[in-house]
C-alpha cells in the first residue's frame, strides 16, 4: 500500500496571540523579540566600544521595519551619553580662504558668536566716539600743523632769497609752486621771459629750484614721520578702546582651545584696518573691503545646543555634499562669484561626529563616489570639504579650501543581505571599517514572549497612526497570516511593516462600514483585496487552462506523462501553475536526454536535478545489465526556460511510466526534489505550487480525487490559504506527504513499487512498476547485443 501520508489541519495556524497589551509592555521595540536578539548583542557591543574602525552592518530586509527600529534602539542607549562639541570655522585674517577649525564646549557656540557681535559693534561705537573726541582730534591737527610749520618755514626761507633778487614764488590754481620775476606790470612767470632774460636768471633759478627740491624732500619725510606718528597715535589710542572688550572676550572663553591665539590674530587685524570702524556705512563701497559682520565673526557649522544626547543623524540620500558638505556661492553686482568662510555648509558627516551616523545600504551602493571618500574619511579620521565640480574646471584664485576637521563618528549601515555581501565580496577594504554585523533573522519564533511584543507594536500603531482600535480576533488573524509569509508554521515573518500594511488596508474596510475597530473580516477583506490585485496573469492561466491552450489533464491516467509544479514571479505577483512534464524512451544506451538543457532553455539547477535522477536510474537499474534504454524528458509548452531541481521526482516518474509502460494519474500533481538514493528533498514555494493545482483543478472541476504530493520536510511550511484548506477539509482536494520516489511510485500507479527486487535478490516477474520496467531494460538489453553481435559478423 503506498505509505504516502494524508495531510489535514493545514491552513494558516491559528496562533494563541494576547488580546490586551499589558501594563508592564512599555517601550517596547523590535530589537525585543528574539529575532534581533543576535543584532540587539552586536550593536550593543558597537555602541559600548564606540570605536570608528568598528563600524556596523545591520543586516535585515528592506521593508522590515528596521530602520526606524535602528535609529530608536541605539538613541534609547545614547540617552545618557553627553553631547559632542560644537563645530566652528573661524576666519583666517591672514589668508582668508583658509579658515580654521575649532571646537566650542557643547552648547557655546552660538554664545560666543552672539558676543562676539556684540563686541563688535561696541567696539565700533566706542572708536568712532573716542575718534570724534575734541582733544584727540586737537592732537591729530597739531601734529598735522607742526608738519606744515615746518615746510612753511622752509618755503619761506626761499621765497626770502627769491624776493632780494626781484624773483618770487607763487601757488597756481593747482597748487602747484610757480617762480615768478618782478616787472612794473606785477609778476610774470619766468618761462614766459626771454630767453636772455632766462639765461641771465639761470644761476638764480637753478638755487631757487633746489630750494624747492630741498623743500619737497623734507614735506615728503615729514609726511611720512607724520603718517607714522598719527598711526602710533590712532592705533594706541585704539588699543585702549579694543583691548579690554577683547580681553573680556578671552578671559570668558580661555578654556577655549585655540581662542586666546585668534583672538589676539584679530586684535592685530582690527589696528590694520581701522578704517573699517571709522567708516559710517554699514556696507563699504571699495571692492576689497568687507563688513565687520563678516570679517569678524565665526561660522558655527555645528551647534549641539539643546542636544541631550550624542547625535544619531540618518541620511537618507548619502551623496559626496549630504555627507562632506559644500561650499556655497553669491553673485556679485557685476555678476561674478563670491564666497566667504560664512558660506562653508555642513554635512551628516559633521552632523554626527561625535555620535553615530546612519546610513542605507543601497544608498551607498548607488553613491561609489561617495563610499571611496567615505573609506578614505574613516581611514585618515578627517572630514574635508572638496567641490568636486570643480575638479575638472579651471583654477578659481583663492578658492575655499578650509581646515580638515577631525573626524570622530560610527556608522551603522542598514540593508538587505545581498547588499552586505556586495560590498563584502566588491570590495576587500569594507571589512577594515565595518567588522561588526549585526544579523536579523528574517522570521520570528512562535512564543509567547514574541507574539506578545507583536500584538503590543501593533496594537500601538493602529491606536497612534490610524487612530483605530483593533480587535483581538482580527489582530489574531493578522499575526498568524505572518506564519505564510513566513512560509513556516512555527514562525512567522520578521517583516512587521506587512502586518502594518495589512492593518492599514482594513482600516479603510472598518471606516467604510462606519465602525470604531478593526475586525477580522477587515483584515480578510484586507488580505483578500491583496490576493486579487495581484492575481491577474494567474487568473488568465487559469483561463487558458480551461479553454485547453494550456494543455493540463486534471482526470484519468497517462503513460509517459505527469503534472509538474512551478512557480512563476512577474513584478509583485507570484503564483504557482502545474506544468505537463513528458516522457518518451526508447531503445538504446544514452540515458536521460534533458531537452531543456539541450536547448538552453534549462538552469544549472535544473540540469543538476536530472543527472541525480539519472545517477538514481544507474545506481538501482544497472546493476544486472548495462543501461539500455534512452529517454527524452522535457517541459511541455515551456517557452520561458526551466530553473530549479523540483521537478526531478515528475521527470523520475514520467521516465518510468514510460519504461513500464505504467499509466500514471493525473488527477495528482508532484513536487519535489531527490537525491542519488532516491531520498526526497524540501522545495521553495510550496504553498503557491499546491494553490496553483488547487485552482486548475476547480477550473477543470473537483472531482474529489484530486490532490499534490509534496516532500514531508514541506510539511512545516504549508500554510495554505482558507478556501484550499477548506476544500481539503471537507475531502475535495488532497496533499500528501512522502519521503522517497517509491511512496510517489505507488500512489501514480496504483501498483507496488517493486523496487527491492534491485535492492536483493527476489521474485522479478512479480507485477509491479520495477518489474515491468526491469522486463522491458530486459529486452532493450538483448536486442542491442543481440544487433551488436550482428553487425560484428557482417
Amino acid at each position: 500500500m503506498p505509505k504516502a501520508v494524508l495531510l489535514k489541519n493545514y491552513g494558516i495556524p491559528n496562533l494563541a496571540v494576547p488580546s490586551k497589551k499589558s501594563a508592564d509592555q512599555k517601550n517596547l521595540s523590535l530589537f525585543d523579540l528574539s529575532s534581533h536578539h543576535r543584532a540587539k548583542t552586536a550593536l550593543d557591543f558597537a555602541i559600548k566600544m564606540r570605536d570608528p574602525g568598528f563600524n556596523v552592518f545591520v543586516i535585515a530586509g528592506s521593508r522590515t521595519g528596521t530602520m526606524e527600529a535602528t535609529l530608536n534602539y541605539i538613541k534609547s542607549n545614547l540617552s545618557d551619553v553627553p553631547p559632542p562639541c560644537d563645530l566652528v570655522y573661524l576666519n583666517n585674517f591672514k589668508e582668508p580662504s583658509k579658515p580654521y577649525f575649532c571646537k566650542f564646549p557643547t552648547g557655546i557656540a552660538n554664545k560666543f558668536k552672539e558676543e562676539l557681535g556684540q563686541t563688535i559693534r561696541k567696539i565700533k561705537e566706542s572708536l568712532l566716539k573716542n575718534f570724534a573726541d575734541p582733544e584727540f582730534i586737537k592732537a591729530i591737527k597739531k601734529e598735522e600743523q607742526s608738519v606744515e610749520h615746518m615746510v612753511q618755514k622752509t618755503l619761506d626761507k626761499v621765497r626770502h632769497f627769491a624776493v632780494s633778487h626781484q624773483l618770487d614764488i607763487h601757488r597756481a590754481k593747482d597748487e602747484s609752486l610757480v617762480i615768478v620775476f618782478k616787472t612794473e606790470k606785477g609778476f610774470t612767470p619766468v618761462e614766459e621771459l626771454p630767453d636772455s632774460m632766462q639765461k641771465k636768471l639761470a644761476p638764480l633759478l637753478k638755487k631757487i629750484h633746489e630750494g624747492l627740491a630741498s623743500l619737497t624732500q623734507i614735506a615728503l619725510s615729514e609726511g611720512d614721520n607724520l603718517s607714522e606718528r598719527l598711526d602710533h597715535l590712532k592705533r594706541s589710542r585704539a588699543s585702549e578702546v579694543i583691548n579690554p572688550h577683547l580681553e573680556k572676550l578671552e578671559k570668558a572663553y580661555a578654556t577655549v582651545n585655540g581662542m586666546q591665539e585668534w583672538i589676539h590674530a584679530m586684535q592685530e587685524d582690527m589696528l590694520k584696518h581701522l578704517h573699517l570702524f571709522l567708516n559710517t556705512q554699514n556696507d563699504l563701497k571699495k571692492k576689497d573691503e568687507v563688513s565687520l559682520d563678516k570679517w569678524y565673526a565665526i561660522h558655527v557649522l555645528v551647534s549641539n545646543d539643546g542636544m541631550s544626547h550624542l547625535p544619531v543623524i540618518l541620511e537618507p540620500n548619502p551623496s559626496y555634499e549630504n555627507l562632506f558638505g559644500s561650499i556655497k556661492y553669491y553673485t556679485t553686482p557685476m555678476g561674478g562669484f563670491e564666497t566667504d568662510f560664512t558660506m562653508i555648509f555642513p554635512g551628516s558627516l559633521h552632523k554626527a561626529n561625535g555620535g553615530i551616523l546612519v546610513l542605507r545600504g543601497e544608498e551607498l551602493a548607488n553613491n561609489p563616489q561617495t563610499w571611496h571618500f567615505l573609506k578614505a574619511a574613516l581611514r585618515d579620521k578627517e572630514i574635508r570639504i572638496e567641490e568636486l565640480y570643480r575638479v575638472a574646471g579651471v583654477p578659481l584664485l583663492e578658492a575655499p579650501d578650509p581646515q580638515p576637521i577631525p573626524l570622530d563618528v560610527q556608522i551603522v549601515l542598514v540593508g538587505d543581505p545581498k547588499w552586505y555581501y556586495s560590498f563584502f565580496f566588491a570590495d576587500d577594504e569594507f571589512q577594515d571599517y565595518f567588522k561588526i554585523k549585526s544579523d536579523i533573522d528574517a522570521t520570528i519564533s512562535i512564543g509567547p514572549k514574541n507574539l506578545e511584543i507583536i500584538s503590543c507594536l501593533l496594537q500601538e500603531y493602529c491606536i497612534k497612526e490610524l487612530k483605530y482600535a483593533v480587535e483581538s480576533s482580527a489582530l489574531k488573524y493578522v499575526i498568524s497570516y505572518g506564519c505564510r509569509l513566513a512560509n513556516h508554521r512555527k514562525k512567522i515573518t520578521a517583516d512587521i511593516s506587512v502586518f502594518k500594511d495589512i492593518l492599514k488596508e482594513a482600516s479603510v474596510f472598518a471606516k467604510t462600514d462606519s465602525k470604531k475597530s478593526i475586525r477580522q473580516e477587515d483584515v480578510v477583506h484586507a488580505i483578500e483585496g491583496r490576493h486579487r490585485r495581484n492575481s491577474k496573469f494567474q487568473d488568465l492561466e487559469q483561463e487558458y487552462l480551461e479553454e485547453d491552450l494550456i494543455m493540463i489533464k486534471t482526470r484519468g491516467m497517462a503513460t509517459g506523462q505527469i503534472n509538474g509544479l512551478t512557480v512563476q514571479s512577474i513584478g509583485s505577483e507570484t503564483f504557482g501553475s502545474p506544468s505537463r512534464i513528458t516522457a518518451r524512451t526508447y531503445m538504446g544506451r544514452h540515458g536521460v536526454i534533458n531537452i531543456e538543457h539541450a536547448v538552453d532553455m534549462g538552469g544549472p539547477l535544473q540540469h543538476k536535478g536530472v543527472l541525480s535522477l539519472e545517477g538514481f536510474l544507474k545506481g538501482l537499474l544497472a546493476k544486472y545489465f548495462p543501461i539500455s534504454f534512452s529517454a527524452n524528458i522535457t517541459f511541455e509548452q515551456n517557452y520561458t526556460g526551466v530553473e530549479g531541481d523540483s521537478a526531478s521526482i515528475a521527470e523520475l516518474l514520467a521516465i518510468l511510466s514510460s519504461l513500464g509502460n505504467v499509466p500514471l494519474r493525473q488527477d495528482i500533481a508532484i513536487t519535489g526534489s531527490m537525491n542519488q538514493f532516491g531520498l526526497v528533498q524540501p522545495i521553495g514555494s510550496v504553498n503557491e505550487k499546491v494553490e496553483g493545482f488547487y485552482y486548475a483543478c476547480k477550473r477543470q472541476g473537483l472531482t474529489g480525487t484530486q490532490g499534490v504530493m509534496i516532500p514531508k520536510g514541506n510539511e512545516t511550511n504549508l500554510n495554505l490559504l482558507p478556501e484550499v484548506s477548506k476544500a481539503i477539509d471537507e475531502g475535495k482536494f488532497s496533499v500528501w506527504s512522502f519521503d522517497d520516489v517509491f511512496d510517489a511510485v505507488e500512489l501514480f500507479t496504483g501498483l507496488e513499487s517493486g523496487h527491492q527486487m534491485f535492492l536483493k535478490e527476489t521474485d522479478k516477474t512479480k507485477e509491479t512498476v520495477f518489474g515491468k520496467v526491469y522486463e522491458q531494460l530486459r529486452f532493450y538489453d538483448t536486442e542491442l547485443k543481440k544487433r551488436l553481435l550482428d553487425t560484428e559478423m557482417n
